[in-house]
């Protein structure tokens, strides 16, 4: 797209065009002057600046080289050189937004972001694809310097979040079958980009593909370890829970503000039971029928005491790595299966990283597979002296929350009336 018969494009190999006609736009130094007043928008870019876009090390001659440079641009201007001009410290150059694609490309991104803030999903997604065409291919090609440098990396990750804004609005409109496509190449790229597993989770998943989704999970989980030791993220993972449960992907749990995700409430906190729990603003009915209710039904209400659900297990150690095949072997084991408890025993002598190794896996197996809680003991035992589960749960921290083995269950207390 030209204006007033100027057409820059800086999206790939650097051109210029006036009119139809390919302008010459001189040496390699040359044309990194004229990108830097270019992507200047019109402003006053003073000589300094000029110079630190071509050297980091400025020659002797860099001002000189500098003025030649910019005479040159404005004979390339022919007619028009005017447009090129100089001011007290510097120069400007008046050429405008929408003569240069990458001025244009970046007004476009933030129109989609907006329209998509908006929930405008359908123009969104056309103003994503205008960006993105655009491109024809890599920015800033051959030009050198610094500031060509950094403006060539950050012109790339400002197409790759298009991208990713692109694909995730076309799938918010069903395509999620080209979108789970495209995103393997993607992927391929930048593997340590947990947003982009993300998306291809969810597309498979829309498009009926579990099980690919779930191993998109893994080769995330196998990439990240191998690369940079650590799992995925929270969000990575919570996708993954949601994908098992059968739960909509794309539905995200408020949380109460300050609280973690796996963290219990604290006591006397109530929280929903399902989409149906009763809430004080809602049940009209029932203040209706009961207009005086009997102030003894709070009291109780307050005086029950919460179910506790101990979260007691020693964070894992952050320096401890490798032996992932045995951490893999013990999570799978430690999946509950019915009824049956998962028991899995660690055997070495010492000094062999059994317990860094155990406190590895047991966050993470607690936090995915234990909704009663979680606790660790120090037995201290010996063969002369087993222990008993008895002396287990004596010794315990959470013996307050949990009743020793053995002790016969009581039944739940019946509901208390809900005051109106």
């Amino acid at each position: 797209m030209a204006l007033d018969g100027y057409e820059f494009g800086l999206l790939g190999p650097l051109s210029g065009r006036r009119g139809g006609q390919v302008l010459d736009l001189g040496s390699p130094l040359q044309r990194a002057v004229l990108v830097r007043l270019l992507l200047g928008e019109g402003r006053q870019c003073g000589l300094d600046h000029l110079i630190d876009a071509l050297w980091e090390e400025p020659p002797g001659n860099a001002v000189r080289s500098v003025q030649t440079y910019v005479y040159r641009i404005r004979l390339s201007l022919g007619e028009e050189r005017s447009r090129l001009k100089t001011t007290q410290g510097g120069y400007q150059l008046g050429i405008p937004e929408q003569a240069v694609d990458a001025l244009r490309f970046e007004r476009l991104v933030r129109d989609g972001e907006e329209l998509r803030a908006a929930r405008q999903t359908a123009p969104a997604l056309r103003a994503f694809d205008a960006a993105l065409a655009l491109w024809s291919g890599e920015p800033l090609s051959g030009v050198p310097g610094p500031h060509a440098r950094r403006h060539r990396g950050r012109f790339v990750d400002l197409r790759l979040n298009a991208q990713v804004a692109q694909l995730s609005c076309a799938d918010e409109l069903g395509d999620h079958a080209r979108v789970a496509t495209e995103l393997i190449s993607l992927i391929a790229d930048h593997p340590l980009r947990e947003d982009l597993y993300a998306l291809r989770m969810r597309a498979l998943y829309h498009a009926g593909r579990t099980a690919e989704a779930l191993a998109v999970y893994a080769s995330a989980r196998e990439t990240l370890v191998a690369e940079l030791g650590m799992d995925p993220g929270p969000e990575l993972r919570e996708l993954q829970t949601r994908i098992l449960s059968g739960t909509e992907p794309d539905v995200v749990e408020p949380r109460p503000e300050g609280q973690l995700a796996g963290t219990a409430l604290s006591f006397g906190a109530t929280a929903p039971t399902g989409p149906t729990a009763p809430t004080a603003s809602t049940d009209t009915t029932a203040s209706a029928a009961a207009p005086e209710a009997d102030p003894s039904a709070t009291t109780r209400i307050e005086e029950a005491p919460a179910r506790v659900r101990p979260q007691q297990l020693p964070p894992a150690p952050g320096d401890f790595v490798g032996r992932e095949g045995m951490r893999e072997r013990l999570r799978l084991a430690l999946r509950p299966s019915g009824e049956a408890v998962a028991l899995a025993v660690l055997s070495g002598i010492g000094g062999v990283g059994g317990r860094p190794r155990s406190r590895c896996v047991s966050p993470t197996a607690s936090a995915a597979t234990i909704r009663t809680g979680s606790s660790t003991w120090t037995c201290g035992a010996t063969a002369a002296n087993p222990p008993t589960p008895r002396t287990f749960w004596s010794t315990s921290s959470s013996r307050s929350a949990c009743p020793p083995p053995g002790s016969p269950r009581r039944p739940p207390p019946a509901p208390a009336p809900i005051a109106a």
